[in-house]
């Protein structure tokens, strides 16, 4: 059985890397490691002050999560139909897409008739293929760690069309909820076998979805980019320019292409045993680790923990573009494979409804394995 802590710490990693990169969603220019550290900083002592807001990442990943706990872990497209148009309507202005705004509309007025009909006719015909789909993928990762059957990989698609129909969407879901799955079995040692069995899932879903090895836009090759990045340690020192490099080559974009597989570099590149944090982060404690009403002492592993999770939200929002998405994947991922211990208390006193994460985690946590 996968510990509940660490269905707890994917849902609360990705909710810490939405409202963390919520600050610097696509601003004029890239930030610094640094830049984006002092701010971080700054968030978690000032904790529920002025609390950070989640996105619609969060707010669509929560409606996953309501709709597989109403539906004992099973994918049933008209519910989760029902849950994310009742999320998107309980607050527009969470950040959503121009297009998500119109689907949820017409599945509404449908009354959910067709739950996929909507997303089917975007783009004449086409269906989006953006990160939506991938950014709330994450409970899906987590249930199909769970299941004793096959990866439940047809039950990602089905959860995706709601929304995204198009063939890179979908492929990159599935990616994204493999991750997850995953993560949740690293052990903590040998990145190079994650790896290829993220390649081996790439490949998987490259050609369920139709896409092929060869060409540029298939997640294969962005797998093989993701791994040259691996190979590289560029010291601490060069973060910015490592920064640079893996936001022009993977990407940091609202298409689920050019933003999944820069999460999962980010969460690869963090787990590998030999990374060490920035010089920055790893001199840090939590500031709830000074404070015994906020956070209980913690031990030398569990602050490492910490500052190894903290770092891998710091170097994706660094990257620029789309912070909040890449962010919340990259935390998801990392959070999955590290469990509920690497989230500072204060950090998660930063962040909007992180106690009603938490407990949606430990519900959907029990409906898994409630079979």
């Amino acid at each position: 059985m996968i510990p509940c802590a660490k269905f707890r710490g994917c849902l609360l990693a990705a909710l810490a890397g939405d409202c963390l990169g919520a600050q610097f969603e696509f601003s004029p220019r890239r930030s610094s490691f640094r830049t984006v550290w002092l701010a971080f900083d700054a968030n978690m002592r000032e904790r529920r002050r002025w609390p950070l807001v989640y996105t619609d990442d969060t707010a669509l990943t929560r409606a996953v999560c309501e709709s597989l706990v109403d539906c004992r872990g099973r994918v049933e497209p008209a519910s989760l139909a029902r849950s994310l148009t009742d999320a998107y309507f309980k607050a527009t202005d969470r950040g959503y897409g121009a297009a998500a705004g119109g689907v949820f509309e017409d599945l509404r007025d449908a009354n959910f008739a067709d739950p996929f009909g909507p997303a089917a006719a975007l783009f004449e015909g086409r269906g989006s293929y953006g990160n939506g789909g991938a950014m709330r993928a994450a409970p899906l990762g987590l249930i199909g760690a769970a299941a004793a059957a096959a990866p439940n990989a047809e039950e990602v698609q089905l959860a995706t069309r709601v929304t995204h129909s198009n063939a890179l969407a979908l492929a990159g879901a599935r990616l994204m909820a493999a991750a997850v799955r995953l993560a949740l079995r690293f052990d903590g040692v040998d990145v190079d076998r994650l790896y290829d069995s993220l390649a081996a899932e790439a490949a998987a879903a490259d050609t369920a979805c139709g896409l092929h090895e060869g060409e540029a836009s298939s997640y294969t090759s962005s797998m093989r980019q993701v791994k040259e990045f691996l190979g590289k340690h560029p010291a601490s020192s060069a973060v910015d320019e490592e920064a640079r490099a893996v936001a022009g080559a993977l990407g940091t974009e609202v298409t689920a292409l050019r933003s999944v597989p820069t999460a999962i570099y980010c969460a690869l590149r963090t787990l590998r045993p030999s990374h060490r944090v920035h010089p920055l982060i790893s001199e840090w404690q939590p500031p709830g680790n000074q404070n015994p009403s906020i956070d209980e002492a913690v031990s030398t592993e569990q602050r490492q923990q910490q500052q190894r999770l903290v770092d891998c939200l710091t170097f994706a929002v660094s990257l620029g573009g789309d912070t909040d998405t890449i962010a919340s994947m990259a935390g998801a991922i990392v959070g999955a494979a590290l469990g509920a211990d690497a989230l500072p208390a204060s950090l998660m006193l930063a962040c909007e409804a992180s106690d009603a994460v938490d407990s949606l985690a430990t519900r959907l946590h029990r409906v898994a394995y409630s079979s």
